[in-house]
């Protein structure tokens, strides 16, 4: 946050990944990932990625195109989110309306 306070976005389970926009772009990271128990890691870089897509293209296409299936579903969910939040909104709005007009 831009108090410097922290916002659990998600949690991992084992055998799951984050990061995955890095690897599909050269923006810098979007968050900060905190392990609340011990926990293994395995890094994988955009270079990384790029190297295996040219020495095994069709492993590199099926990457590729699984981590966009991942981040089209993350987007799907968040436009759920803030639609509820809209609809909450606008809830509230109409009732501070009736309210105030009453």
């Amino acid at each position: 946050e831009e108090d410097g306070s922290e916002r659990v976005l998600s949690e991992a389970d084992s055998g799951s990944f984050f990061g995955e926009m890095a690897l599909l772009d050269d923006a810098a990271r979007s968050a900060t990932a905190r392990a609340v128990e011990k926990t293994e890691l395995a890094a994988f870089y955009r270079s990384d990625l790029l190297a295996l897509a040219e020495e095994k293209s069709q492993l590199g296409v099926k990457i590729i195109m699984y981590l966009s299936q991942v981040v089209a579903e993350r987007l799907r969910r968040t436009n759920r989110s803030l639609k509820e939040v809209r609809d909450e909104l606008e809830s509230v709005k109409v009732d501070s309306e009736e309210v105030d007009g009453a």
